[in-house]
């Protein structure tokens, strides 16, 4: 653990002048497991100004090398004044005993580990800790609520990505709701000159109208300068000053951002798009299930047509038949969305934030033949 205290702001009027003069490389690892260098110049450590004060005591487990430490936790502690605690690793069993000793106000975490947390054998005192605010990507939505209840704390739900370090996050409080399941509104930069824009486009690059599903793009000037030495990726990313997230999304009425899913994750079965994301959510609400992936899988019937199939991770000690996932999933999804092969796992592989890798779920070769087929077994 190392802890950073900068109680006093030596310096940052000057550091929030010249931000422009400074560039960041940052590497990523994109779903297919190939890497990219992504080079970022202007206003890189301003973003966190909104998030975090001087007053506040930051406490994350996140790699340094992931942009979200290094932006939100580490420059915004820097540029805000406040004091951060950088932990060694991520441990559910022991990251509120942590926030206790270090006297955390926020922590910052990633969305993959959120679920651990919640899964943490309950204790009396959970709601007695000094964290005030939890920044994450997001909760899942059927637990959203009570784990504010649970550990006495608001959920700061967060959107972006390296190339874009400005993007989406829970409404301020105070100014809005904020919504269980959505993502938020656009940052607002601290600088009221700075804009940042979000829109969701169709596959023609039309914006489309409030409710419907598309890409989630960005425009700012945070937004990354390009990948580094890589002008034909650089130019398919960023087009006309907006980065192309590759994510679907959509906004409500009340232009609030909800999360779909990566575009190259999203399922196409019958001719009906099907977010992964939906089927999880499901899935991980069943009182035996600790955690689950869907992906979809090959169908034989061309086209790029998919079957939908679901890993699943129980929690220990729990029974559970593959009849009784899917007949769970019967009675909360619509029938085409019901997976079609189920497979039981002991783990799952991850990134080094915790991420389930689901291209190398792809990549297990006999994919479909060892596991549940519940078109082949009796009828559910």
């Amino acid at each position: 653990m190392k802890m950073l205290d900068h109680s006093a702001k030596p310096g940052l009027a000057e550091l929030a002048e010249t931000a422009h003069m400074f560039g960041a490389k940052i590497f990523i690892q994109i779903s297919t497991g190939q890497g990219r260098q992504v080079y970022s110049k202007r206003q890189w450590v301003d973003p966190s100004l909104d998030v975090i004060s001087a007053d506040d005591r930051v406490m994350t487990p996140n790699p340094l090398f992931h942009a979200n430490a290094q932006v939100y936790s580490t420059m915004g502690s820097l540029a805000a004044g406040a004091s951060l605690v950088l932990l060694k690793r991520f441990s559910s069993s022991q990251i509120l005993e942590q926030a206790r000793h270090y006297q955390a106000t926020k922590m910052v975490l990633v969305q993959a580990v959120t679920p651990w947390v919640w899964n943490r054998p309950r204790r009396e005192d959970d709601g007695e800790n000094p964290v005030k605010t939890m920044v994450a990507g997001n909760v899942p939505v059927e637990i959203y609520e009570d784990f504010e209840k649970r550990f006495q704390l608001k959920i700061q739900t967060i959107y972006s990505l390296t190339e874009s370090v400005l993007g989406i996050m829970g409404p301020r409080e105070g100014t809005r709701p904020r919504k269980p399941g959505g993502i938020g509104v656009p940052m607002e930069h601290p600088t009221p000159s700075i804009k940042n824009e979000v829109k969701i486009i169709d596959e023609k690059g039309n914006e489309v109208p409030a409710g419907q599903q598309g890409e989630i793009i960005i425009r700012n000037s945070a937004i990354m300068v390009e990948y580094f030495k890589d002008s034909v990726r650089t130019a398919e990313a960023k087009r006309d000053g907006w980065v192309h997230t590759d994510d679907i999304g959509y906004q409500d009425e009340d232009s609030y951002f909800f999360f779909v899913g990566r575009k190259k994750e999203v399922i196409r079965r019958r001719g009906e798009l099907i977010s992964p994301v939906e089927i999880e959510s499901v899935i991980n609400r069943h009182p035996g299930v600790q955690e689950s992936s869907v992906i979809g899988v090959p169908s034989g019937l061309g086209s790029g047509e998919e079957e939908v199939k679901a890993f699943v991770l129980l929690k220990p000690g729990e029974t559970v038949s593959p009849r009784e996932i899917l007949s769970w999933c019967q009675e909360n999804l619509a029938e085409f969305k019901v997976p079609r092969f189920l497979e039981f796992r002991m783990d799952f592989p991850r990134s080094a934030i915790g991420r389930i890798q689901k291209n190398l779920l792809k990549e297990e070769e006999n994919s479909t033949h060892e596991c549940y087929d519940r078109l082949k077994e009796d009828t559910i």
